[in-house]
C-alpha cells in the first residue's frame, strides 16, 4: 500500500541509538511537569537516564484508571502512602510495583523495595532501587507523604 510513497519508510535505522553516556543535542521528551525553558519552548529531557527515571515515576504515581484507553496503567502509590505500616500492605505494594515495571518499563529491573521507619505510624514511606538495564545505571526513588 505504501510502497512508492517517499514520505512512509518501514524500516527501523539506527541514528537514534547512541552512546547513552553523552548527552544528546536532540531531546528525547519534554520534562514533566512542563515548565519553561531556555531558547526552547519547554524543558526538555536530553539523557536516557533522565527518561527512564521520569518514565518509572509516572508509572508509580498514576492511579490505575487515570490513563486514557489504559484503566491498568500506573501503581497509585498516593493511595498507600496513608495506609498503616502493615505487612499486607507492603506486599500488595511491592507486587503492584513489580507487576507494572514489567509490563510498561521492561528496562528497568528493581533491584530492592524497602519500606524505612517512620515515626509516624499512620504514614508509610517507600525506598525503590532499580537498575536501568540499558545503560547500567542504578537509581533511587523515595517516596513519602510529605513528598507527594
Amino acid at each position: 500500500m505504501f510502497e512508492n510513497d517517499p514520505d512512509v519508510t518501514t524500516s527501523t535505522t539506527q541514528k537514534n541509538y547512541v552512546n547513552p553516556t553523552t548527552r544528546l543535542t536532540q531531546s528525547l521528551a519534554p520534562e514533566l511537569p512542563l515548565t519553561l525553558g531556555s531558547g526552547e519552548q519547554h524543558r526538555m529531557i536530553r539523557d536516557f537516564k533522565e527518561l527512564a527515571v521520569q518514565n518509572f515515576k509516572m508509572i508509580l504515581l498514576t492511579s490505575p484508571g487515570e490513563r486514557v484507553m489504559d484503566s491498568n496503567f500506573g501503581v497509585g502509590l498516593r493511595k498507600y502512602l496513608f495506609e498503616l505500616d502493615s505487612e499486607s500492605v507492603k506486599t500488595t505494594i511491592a507486587k503492584r510495583i513489580e507487576s507494572q515495571a514489567q509490563e510498561y518499563a521492561p528496562y528497568i529491573n528493581i533491584t530492592s523495595i524497602t519500606y524505612p521507619p517512620n515515626e509516624n505510624n499512620n504514614t508509610l514511606n517507600i525506598r525503590i532501587k532499580f537498575l536501568i538495564n540499558s545503560i547500567n545505571i542504578e537509581e533511587e526513588l523515595i517516596f513519602s507523604s510529605a513528598g507527594i
